[in-house]
């Protein structure tokens, strides 16, 4: 493959991460509108010790509180198999956006 395998591991965590916490948010009722998640790898090949940084995005309607979505966050992490074998190498970042839900249409 042409791709490095650091952005293979980066791509890795991502989507561990990801499907852990859309699971959590199905397991709790949280209703997730969407997820993205930018992952990068400090250090490559010949570096003493990996990095990996994880900055994620959850999408939701303003219902649900901000503190709700960072602790279905922390769980995930926790959870995630990949990130739990990174431990101390892996920094997540959340961002959390809410959206207005739709105004009621009239005829």
């Amino acid at each position: 493959s042409s791709v490095p395998p650091e952005n293979l591991l980066a791509m890795s965590v991502a989507a561990c991460l990801m499907r852990t916490c859309l699971r959590l948010a199905v397991d709790q009722g949280i209703d997730l509108l969407g997820f993205t998640a930018a992952a990068h790898v400090d250090g490559g090949c010949d570096a003493q010790a990996l990095r990996i940084s994880l900055a994620a995005r959850l999408v939701t309607s303003k219902g649900v509180p901000e503190s709700s979505l960072r602790a279905l966050w922390d769980r995930a992490v926790r959870k995630s198999p990949v990130a739990v074998v990174l431990g101390a190498a892996l920094d997540t970042e959340l961002e959390v956006t809410r959206l207005s839900e739709p105004s009621a249409r009239t005829p």
